[in-house]
């Protein structure tokens, strides 16, 4: 989300080629989260004691969106439980971040793992996830995956 100390900034004018890349950026990223998603659902396989929910939503709007005169766009968090057991909750943080080609939060009991793209813009994702308390990134992988369902 834009601080309000940026928004008071004026608004960079950009051309409509930086807009369409900006929306394109953004459509992307979207794809990449749903892709995410669906790694995780079919690691699950037929785990019938888990349930997968989409309906909170984080709201993405940064400055090149404010920039491009864009609004905010809502990105779904997927919930999953065991059970009525909450299990983990991944929530999109942000696109523009530093070092990385979006950061999604994994939320569990045990603390918050951070997921970031560290692929180039326009590529296959390479996720790769940092434990709570940890500076060591490792590839997000099915094992992970299933660490973090059981």
């Amino acid at each position: 989300m834009v601080d309000e100390a940026v928004l008071e900034r004026p608004r960079v004018e950009m051309p409509q080629a930086n807009q369409n890349n900006v929306v394109s950026y953004i459509q992307n990223w979207q794809q990449r989260i749903q892709d995410l998603y669906e790694q995780v659902r079919s690691c699950a396989g037929d785990s019938a004691d888990l349930s997968f929910s989409e309906e909170m939503t984080a709201n993405l709007y940064e400055k090149p969106m404010y920039d491009c005169g864009l609004g905010p766009v809502k990105l779904p968090v997927l919930n999953i439980h065991r059970k009525n057991d909450f299990v983990a909750s991944f929530q999109p943080i942000g696109l523009w971040v530093l070092g990385a080609n979006g950061r999604i939060d994994i939320l569990t009991k045990e603390g918050t793992f951070e997921l970031i793209d560290e692929a180039e813009v326009g590529k296959p994702p390479i996720w790769q996830v940092f434990a709570p308390k940890s500076w060591e990134a490792k590839p997000f992988d099915n094992e992970v995956v299933e660490r973090l369902l059981s």
